[in-house]
């Protein structure tokens, strides 16, 4: 079961997490950290499930990160316990001088506790250098006193990239997407470097996925914060990487449509393990028209395209003799977009 902590006001909880600045940037002392676990420190519950502690704000708690996680485990067979501590607008800075993080870190044997910085900070040197990284070396402390290990939670860039703020310092004016990405996906690899840490590429997979599908719907309508398809792409990311397997297959959907499901779970796969296959067609994220075709059927598909049925199977060679239904065409030019066909008799 999934738990975090809500703000403890409305105005807290608030989406605008991109813009959201501390107002001071206190760091507890080390010796402060260690006496805090001794005295802390009790005697936990052991058991075979993996348990992850997830620390972070909103890009964490938006349609349930830590919820979609264990059911992907739950369909794998791989039992799981999370928990989580997160507040809006938080930066890994703010969770140091957080009673209740402080709490969660000790208060299990967890496996893995997760950290997920802010979504601007990583992209600008002084927060990166100045809060971000000394923040992430004194919460890795505590963790491994505790004997659980760091994993960070790599976010993603915003939809159009763009200036970003922090306080009072600018990000620099990204051109798009993949440009703050790469600023990114650089901040956190550096850190999880330095630490010996794991890394879930969560970004990672959204740059994948938006290479595959450039129609892929990731973002709300803020351009920062995921989508459901793009959290569920993000918990598939943390099966592979935190079960050292991979999730495709599962039969949990987390809301979505099987398709888009599967196409999810493959590109998940794909980043964390590397493997540099041909992604997978995009039969789901295609423009809301449709042609209706009449007791002809499938029998005026252009030459060359491929049909693929909700499931994204390749139904080209029946064509002719498909069943009422909903399919996909997809041209021979991998640069027009697929159209969605209804089959109607």
């Amino acid at each position: 079961m999934s738990l975090w902590l809500n703000p403890d006001s409305e105005s807290e909880a608030r989406l605008d997490e991109g813009r959201f600045a501390p107002d001071n940037h206190t760091v507890i002392p080390r010796l402060f950290i260690l006496a805090f676990v001794l005295a802390r420190t009790g005697t936990a519950s052991v058991d075979d499930s993996l348990r992850v502690l997830f620390i972070g704000n909103s890009h964490t708690y938006v349609n349930d990160l830590p919820g979609l996680f264990s059911g992907l485990s739950q369909a794998g067979g791989k039992p799981v316990r999370t928990d989580a501590s997160t507040f809006g607008g938080y930066s890994l800075e703010d969770h140091t001088t957080t009673q209740a993080t402080l709490d969660k870190i000790v208060q299990d044997s967890w496996s893995f506790v997760v950290l997920q910085e802010q979504s601007v900070i990583p992209t600008i040197h002084y927060w990166r250098y100045n809060s971000m990284y000394p923040a992430s070396r004194l919460l890795d402390s505590l963790i491994r006193l505790q004997g659980a290990r760091t994993a960070f939670y790599m976010t993603w860039g915003w939809k159009y990239g763009g200036q970003q703020s922090y306080g009072e310092s600018l990000s620099p004016d990204f051109r798009d997407y993949f440009e703050m990405q790469e600023s990114v996906r650089v901040a956190y690899e550096e850190i999880a470097r330095e630490l010996s840490s794991t890394m879930v590429p969560v970004g990672m997979g959204f740059d994948r996925a938006r290479r595959s599908d450039s129609l892929v719907d990731l973002w709300q309508a803020d351009y920062c914060h995921a989508t459901l398809m793009g959290t569920y792409l993000g918990a598939c990311v943390f099966y592979a990487m935190l079960h050292e397997a991979s999730p495709v297959g599962l039969e949990f959907y987390g809301g979505l449509d099987s398709a888009t499901a599967r196409f999810c779970q493959e590109i998940a796969w794909q980043t964390v393990s590397g493997v540099a296959e041909t992604p997978p067609v995009p039969v789901r994220h295609v423009p809301a028209r449709a042609r209706f075709l009449a007791t002809l059927g499938m029998t005026v598909v252009p030459v060359g395209a491929d049909v693929y049925d909700k499931s994204g199977v390749n139904v080209t060679a029946r064509a002719g003799s498909l069943p009422r239904g909903i399919y996909f065409v997809r041209p021979a030019c991998g640069t027009v977009p697929a159209h969605k066909v209804l089959v109607v008799r």
